[in-house]
């Protein structure tokens, strides 16, 4: 089917947004298409794949339309989170505009005029029959009047914030089939919104007329299918100006010079497969899994990459172990899934009485001390109850297959991989445990457990809570990864972690392992990167930190010690320019197949990829918004609102 959700608004400035996502479902797969443009200030801004608005299309993961969940997928940077049904919204795109509704919606069955349609059917140049197919079209869907205000901010230009308070519509439509008759009949359409101070009447005349600026032109389709022209308006009606925009689309046969799986990306070697990412599994998948309930999934089994069985760390681990051709490595590993904890949970009454105890005490809503002594007897319940046999002898084939391969010189690293962290919305980090340099078999199953009972810590359960996620029936799988010689390691997001900034890849490193930069253990040094529209990378800045500590391994007796950096270390950066930039191409390359900007943990000996998580502190809410979050939309510019008393 076919899914298209629009937000249009402008002011009496002629300042206009249009932001789009749309979906289109072919088979298994989504293509999405994506608009973003805004004349603010006599300047315009677009995606810079303009002026193709569609992106190459998503795998079997993304088989829910964006729409019928509370918020759409990120594409392109732009996000539609839905607040309150059919009243507000958030647009997130590297800031944040708020919707708000001003009417109830208009439903395009009530509103449409069949009289119309005819007429307009009529005028066309029809050389067959198919004229009759567009008056079944089975289009469904809305218009709602209502304002977007926010902060708009445009980094390059000095960093110079405005508030913008648009008005406008926010149009939904949708059809079942993409196919139907109606739609592939379609030659052409024309619709025009616009905003006026006061046009109440029911009768009126107006005329309109097109502006020469602030102007676009996008294609839509793999091939292009439809041509659409965004031409900025201003009218009046009954002698009252206002400004808008028109939309014209027209049926398109020309030459299409971007295919379907077609990537601007610079590595054209990688073999993208096809990925879950997230909870979607294939028929045949889900009757696999039915019936074996694997305890041990290794990273180069393509069913590790479902997060509900491996936790979102264990999934993308598997994800970029599948990268054919990548310029990095992943260290071998493997996931006990959560079917694992599940029979150790089952092959003892005293285990699942623990965790009854902490389910019961954070459903009551206990005080923080209460619930903070039940989860300490869950913590030491979990972590000294021996794994039961068959759990056990599992993660032992585990660790006899991966020592087949390799040398584990360096031990293992078992971290916890929670079904929900590590997501989009949640990241969770720090909240399960991690414990490195494990040596032998017997410090790799003490370590599982650990990471089984943090789940039930007081500040993960704390966690849960507060982030409205349950803590009843919560599941938990654990990594177990070889451990790398690292000569220097760090942490990279692919855009700032602080102002959300596309255009910069930010870089800490320290000497040693990454445990010093993640637990902040030491100031490490910092590099960041300048981006082009174009992905191509240049140093922008850099800074030397105070990196007085490092982190080791403990070879003698396992786990990890800190070690002072020598002193002749210390005034230079540890990371090179040929190596900074190729891991911002790496994050590049990441962020590009996830779909999302990303905060990857790197190890360089050669280039390991440790982990890679989205960012998710980008859509934390905004002074802005707080201050406004209960502001009543104001639909003129001539509103009065007083709260004395008027009688």
């Amino acid at each position: 089917g076919y899914d298209d959700t629009l937000f249009f608004g402008v002011d009496n400035k002629c300042n206009v947004l249009v932001v789009k996502i749309s979906t289109e479902r072919l088979k298994h797969h989504l293509n999405p298409e994506v608009w973003v443009h805004a004349y603010i200030d006599g300047e315009v801004y677009q995606l810079p794949m303009h002026p193709d608005s569609g992106l190459p299309s998503t795998g079997p993961a993304s088989n829910v339309p964006p729409s019928m969940g509370k918020s759409y997928s990120q594409v392109a940077g732009l996000k539609f989170e839905m607040c309150e049904p059919m009243r507000k919204w958030r647009i997130c795109f590297n800031g944040f505009l708020r919707w708000a509704a001003c009417s109830e919606p208009f439903y395009v069955d009530d509103y449409h005029s069949n009289s119309l349609i005819s007429e307009a059917a009529a005028q066309e140049p029809w050389s067959s029959g198919d004229w009759v197919n567009l008056l079944k079209s089975n289009e469904n869907g809305y218009d709602q009047w209502g304002t977007l205000y926010g902060e708009w901010k445009v980094s390059e230009l000095g960093g110079a914030q405005e508030v913008l308070y648009l008005r406008g519509v926010r149009r939904r439509r949708w059809r079942s089939s993409v196919n139907s008759e109606g739609y592939d009949c379609l030659r052409h359409k024309a619709e025009f919104l616009g905003v006026s101070e006061n046009a109440s009447k029911k009768n009126f005349t107006t005329s309109i007329s097109f502006l020469e600026v602030g102007n676009a032109v996008m294609y839509t389709g793999r091939p292009w299918r439809y041509k659409t022209y965004l031409t900025l308006i201003d009218f009046t009606i009954n002698s009252e100006e206002g400004y808008g925009i028109s939309e014209f689309v027209y049926r398109y046969d020309g030459a299409c010079p971007i295919s379907n799986q077609e990537s601007k990306h610079m590595f054209q070697n990688i073999t993208k497969l096809s990925v879950h990412l997230g909870e979607a599994l294939t028929k045949q998948e889900k009757e696999q899994l039915e019936e074996s309930k694997p305890l041990v999934l290794h990273f180069d089994n393509p069913l590790c990459q479902n997060s509900k069985i491996v936790g979102g760390k264990g999934s993308s681990l598997s994800v970029m172990t599948a990268l054919a051709g990548a310029p990095f490595r992943v260290p071998n590993g493997f996931c006990v899934t959560t079917f694992g904890f599940r029979i150790q949970i089952e092959s003892c009454e005293a285990l699942g009485h623990a965790i009854n105890e902490v389910q019961h005490a954070s459903l009551k809503g206990v005080g923080d001390n209460e619930l903070q002594a039940v989860c300490e007897r869950a913590v030491d319940v979990i972590s000294s109850t021996p794994l039961c046999t068959i759990v056990a002898e599992a993660i032992s084939e585990g660790l006899e297959k991966l020592k087949k391969c390799e040398s584990f010189h360096y031990g293992f690293a078992v971290r916890s991989s929670a079904p929900g962290e590590d997501s989009q919305e949640l990241s969770a980090a720090g909240q399960n445990a991690t414990i490195l340099g494990c040596k032998g078999h017997e410090q790799v199953l003490v370590a599982v457990r650990k990471c089984w009972a943090s789940l039930f810590a007081f500040p993960s359960v704390n966690y849960r809570r507060q982030h409205g996620m349950i803590t009843s029936g919560s599941d938990i799988a654990v990594v177990v990864q070889r451990m790398v010689p690292a000569d220097l390691a760090g942490v990279m997001f692919t855009q700032h972690p602080f102002t959300g900034n596309p255009g910069n890849v930010v870089i800490t490193a320290n000497y040693g392992l990454g445990e010093s930069v993640v637990a902040a253990i030491a100031e490490p040094d910092t590099v960041i990167l300048s981006r082009s529209w174009e992905d191509t990378l240049s140093l922008s800045e850099s800074k030397i930190g105070e990196k007085f500590l490092k982190v080791i391994v403990n070879e003698n007796d396992g786990g990890i010690k800190e070690e002072r950096v020598d002193e002749q270390l210390l005034q230079t950066l540890c990371l090179s320019s040929d190596q900074a930039l190729s891991l911002g191409q790496i994050g590049l390359l990441l962020e590009s197949v996830f779909g999302t900007p990303r905060d990857i943990e790197w190890a360089i000996d050669t280039i390991f990829i440790l982990q890679a998580r989205p960012i998710t502190a980008m859509d934390n809410w905004t002074d802005f918004e707080l201050l406004h979050e209960f502001d009543t939309p104001i639909d003129t510019d001539s509103d009065v609102t007083t709260v004395a008393n008027t009688g």
